[in-house]
This record gives C-alpha cells, sequence and structure tokens, in this order.
C-alpha cells in the first residue's frame, strides 16, 4: 500500500478559508478530504481561487439540474479543472448574480491597501482609507458572506 503525505498539515489558514469558501457553494458534499487536498494543489493563488468560484457559481445550475448521481466529486472536478468547462445552463435560466466570498472580500481590501499605499499623497488624499481587518469581517458579517 502507497503511503500518501499529509498535505493537510502544510495548509495555511487562508487556503484553510478559501477551501470553505469553495466547499460551502460546491453541490456535491461527500469526500470533503479529498476535494480539500486537491484544492491545495491545483489552486494556488487568489486570482485562481477567484476563477475556480466563479466557474462554480456559473455551473451550478447545471450541476442541480443533473441526476444527483451525474454530479462530480469536489475532487473530481479540481483535479479534471473543471473551471475551464463551458458552461451549459439549462433552458430558461440565467447565471447567478456573482457575490464575493470571505477570502475574495479579505484578499481585495488587501489589494487596495497596497494600492492606497503606493499612491502619491496628493492621489491617497482623494480616496477613502483601507478597510481594517475589522471592518472587513463587519463587512462579511453584514452581507451573510
Amino acid at each position: 500500500m502507497k503511503k500518501q503525505k499529509n498535505r493537510r498539515s502544510f495548509i495555511s489558514q487562508s487556503q484553510e478559508n478559501a477551501f470553505e469558501d469553495f466547499w460551502k457553494l460546491y453541490w456535491l458534499k461527500k469526500c470533503k478530504r479529498d476535494a480539500q487536498d486537491a484544492y491545495i494543489v491545483k489552486v494556488k493563488s487568489t486570482g485562481a481561487h477567484r476563477k475556480v468560484m466563479d466557474a462554480l457559481r456559473l455551473q451550478t445550475p447545471e450541476m442541480i439540474a443533473r441526476d444527483a448521481t451525474k454530479r462530480p466529486y469536489g475532487a473530481t472536478w479540481l483535479n479534471g479543472e473543471r473551471w475551464l468547462d463551458d458552461v451549459i445552463l439549462p433552458k430558461g435560466t440565467k447565471p447567478p448574480p456573482k457575490k464575493p466570498t470571505r477570502a475574495e472580500a479579505y484578499a481585495a481590501a488587501e489589494d487596495y491597501r497596497k494600492m492606497w499605499e503606493e499612491a502619491d499623497d496628493e492621489m491617497r488624499g482623494s480616496l477613502p482609507e483601507p478597510m481594517s481587518a475589522e471592518q472587513v469581517e463587519q463587512y462579511c458579517t453584514k452581507e451573510g458572506i
């Protein structure tokens, strides 16, 4: 029997949060550990996480329309890089509106903070100050993220 490395010991808190955002939306809640292992291997940046989450939202109507036995497990979907698949919406449905995930809200706040810090004084004076971690948390709670 082949001994598998325990990738879970190498997961950061931000990876854990991003995976939990993924898992909350994923349409088949089976084999979570395998899905998390695949997520750690396949989704290595905030940009990749955004692409995965966008595709997940777009593909949800198609997957929910399928018989539950025909929906891929999370690890299969991730290992197959299924976020790159064409989206086929069931007839008469529209793509769901995009709502940011908690990880995306924190990443956007951090991106804005960096941009704000790099701006010159004149530019900085015309921009609102960046949100603190507490403010981002309050926003996420208020928005139900």
